[in-house]
């Protein structure tokens, strides 16, 4: 019997951008990418963290976890600047709209199978997010549990 550290880990909002996607509506994915999780970890720890480091499993759901709810698109204003004679100036072509996909009520069950990481989890050294920065986090649960390896299994969609 293994043991692997699982924590439930719950926000509001959510936003995984698809890298690439520069034009239109910033798409967002439909789980976090392995180096998200990876950054999501080290955030908590206070440095980088390594793929050699831990192993992670995890489930994720949002919008309470029906299909296609809790999906959508955030309006954002940016504003241009420009260095002009040392000094930061407005831009003239002025605003900018952006619009970002984004998850409603993100949950992820994480496993880690690294013990070390029990306190960074229950004590996170930087702000949790799902994301962008204003996609905060909050773990709600981290304890140890046990576990069986099996030789074979199924593998489903997600």
């Amino acid at each position: 019997m293994d043991k692997l550290i699982h924590a439930t880990i719950r926000g509001i909002t959510a936003t995984f951008r698809i890298p690439l996607v520069v034009s239109g509506t910033s798409l967002c994915a439909p789980v976090p990418s392995y180096p998200t999780l990876l950054g999501f970890i080290g955030c908590c720890a206070g440095r980088e963290v390594y793929p050699d480091e831990v192993r992670i499993g995890f489930e994720y759901c949002f919008g309470g976890g029906a299909t296609g709810a809790g999906l959508g698109v955030d309006m954002e204003t940016t504003h241009r600047f420009e260095l002009k004679n040392d000094r930061l100036r407005p831009h003239p072509k002025g605003t900018s709209i952006r619009f970002y996909e984004f998850h409603a009520y993100p949950v992820l069950e994480l496993y880690l199978d690294n013990p070390d990481f029990f306190d960074v989890l229950r004590q996170p050294a930087g702000i949790p997010t799902f994301g962008r920065s204003q996609d905060l986090a909050w773990i709600e649960n981290v304890k140890t549990v046990d576990v069986e390896q099996k030789p074979s299994g199924t593998v489903g969609t997600t």
